[in-house]
């Protein structure tokens, strides 16, 4: 079964397999010889948590939950499957983009940027938009870090989420094969109000924004800033074989066939 929380994983660095949805019966399939020290890390975990299957771990009512061995320790623990992915350097946009979830996108890229300035970090988009001003500040801050961003769009990539995914590193912007980019003009804030004045000022604010966007664009696609203001003048839908054409996106993903073993062709390409 194709599993999207699975995807940034290879082999090699993931290693159980779970094969079933409970302890009692489930099958281990580990690398190096592990396999007793990951059982006895899971039965020291399940005597002192609150979940009893796994199927509470995978879902729990809320955020997912994956097995983890920090470098160093001997046992496994179970940690959100964001916080494994921070731990991987990927991240994960799956909602529109606001103030919040832009302070998280830059807090991370920033620590990331701490961590090691030159090895890549691969950010997975299914964005619905988002406001134009949090999304500027988090592509401000991938252009001002060092190391290369990988951008992959699982499905939908719209406005915000589409103008991020085509900010990635030039070379590796990829896309899934059923996946959809929409560009569109920013919308006004559902809180303008005021005097004549005021909403003359909020208007040139909104297309001094757009102007940008557009620009950006441009300078993502190799389009013109007339061609790109020509079809912004209504919602533009993209497959992800146009958005290639229109050079939002470098490479088309298409999934491999079932049973074909994969190993990883280096830095630069997630593996699916």
């Amino acid at each position: 079964m194709f599993c999207l929380f699975c995807l940034p994983f290879t082999v090699n660095r993931l290693l159980p397999t779970l094969e079933c949805n409970h302890f009692s019966k489930q099958r281990l399939v580990l690398n190096r010889g592990k396999y007793r020290q990951f059982v006895e890390s899971l039965s020291s975990w399940k005597r002192h948590h609150k979940y009893a299957t796994l199927g509470n771990i995978a879902m729990g009512g809320g955020v997912p939950k994956v097995p983890y061995k920090a470098p160093g320790q001997q046992n496994y623990e179970f940690i959100d499957i964001f916080n494994r992915f921070y731990r991987e350097r990927i991240i994960y946009i799956g909602q529109e983009i606001d103030e919040d979830q832009a302070n998280q996108i830059i807090a991370i890229l920033l620590f990331l940027q701490s961590e090691d300035d030159q090895a890549e970090v691969q950010m997975y988009i299914n964005c619905p938009g988002g406001f134009v001003t949090p999304g500027l500040a988090v592509y401000d801050c991938m252009c001002s870090v060092r190391y290369p961003i990988v951008t992959v769009n699982l499905g939908m990539a719209a406005s915000m989420g589409a103008f991020l995914a085509a900010a990635g590193t030039p070379g590796r912007r990829f896309a899934l094969p059923n996946s959809r980019y929409l560009l569109q003009q920013p919308l006004a804030p559902d809180n303008i109000k005021g005097q004549a004045k005021d909403i003359e000022i909020e208007a040139i604010q909104i297309l001094r924004q757009r102007d940008m966007l557009f620009e950006s664009y441009a300078k993502f696609s190799k389009q013109s800033i007339e061609k790109i203001k020509q079809d912004s003048q209504r919602d533009l839908y993209l497959t992800a074989y146009e958005a290639r054409e229109y050079g939002l996106v470098d490479k088309v993903l298409t999934p491999r066939p079932k049973g074909l073993v994969m190993k990883s062709t280096g830095v630069g390409e997630p593996i699916l």
